[in-house]
Parts: C-alpha cells; sequence; structure tokens
C-alpha cells in the first residue's frame, strides 16, 4: 500500500472529527479493511505506526457499522497481536502475576 502512514494519520484525524460530528471514520475503516487483507507491507505499517493499538482503544468506545470492520481489520493479524494492543492487555498480565503461585 503506498503511502502507509499518510493513511494512518488520516484515520486517527478523520476518527477524532468524528467525534466532534463528522462520520468519515466508516469510509476509512472500510478503505482500510478492504487493503490490509491484501497488502503485507500495509499491515505491518498499520502496526507500526499505531493504527492497531488505535483501533482496539477505539473498539472500546464504538459500536455499530464501526464494530463490524473493526473486526474485519482485526482478523487480518493473530490473536495474539490483536491481544497485545488491546487496553486490557496488561491488566490481564498482571492478573496472571497475582494468580501466580510460585512452585519454589
Amino acid at each position: 500500500m503506498y503511502g502507509s502512514s499518510r493513511w494512518i494519520r488520516r484515520f486517527e484525524d478523520e476518527v477524532e472529527e468524528s467525534f466532534e460530528g463528522n462520520s468519515c471514520e466508516v469510509h476509512t475503516l472500510k478503505q482500510f479493511s478492504s487493503i490490509l487483507p491484501h497488502d503485507v507491507e500495509a499491515r505491518r505499517t498499520f502496526v507500526r505506526n499505531g493504527g492497531l493499538q488505535f483501533l482496539q482503544e477505539l473498539n472500546e468506545t464504538v459500536g455499530g457499522k464501526l464494530t463490524e470492520f473493526i473486526q474485519r481489520i482485526n482478523s487480518c493479524y493473530p490473536p495474539e497481536i490483536v491481544e497485545y494492543y488491546s487496553p486490557n492487555y496488561s491488566r490481564k498480565l498482571l492478573a496472571k502475576i497475582e494468580d501466580l503461585e510460585p512452585t519454589s
């Protein structure tokens, strides 16, 4: 995907604007959900530039059609990568520390 960084910045800008009444993030998520399944470099860039993490944070607060596109994009990545970038991941790891009973 050419200009992946540009798309991610645009996506973040549009999502921020959408919370002020603009709804163009649906269009942008739709574009990502159609591009990412076919472009490995775009998937890498999306992760490197914070797009996947931003998407997981967004997923905590939205619903409807956005959730459908977020799920499509998430399906382009192994579940453990999606979980790693999810807002609750660090809490889950801390809970494992608390639940661990050392053997020695």
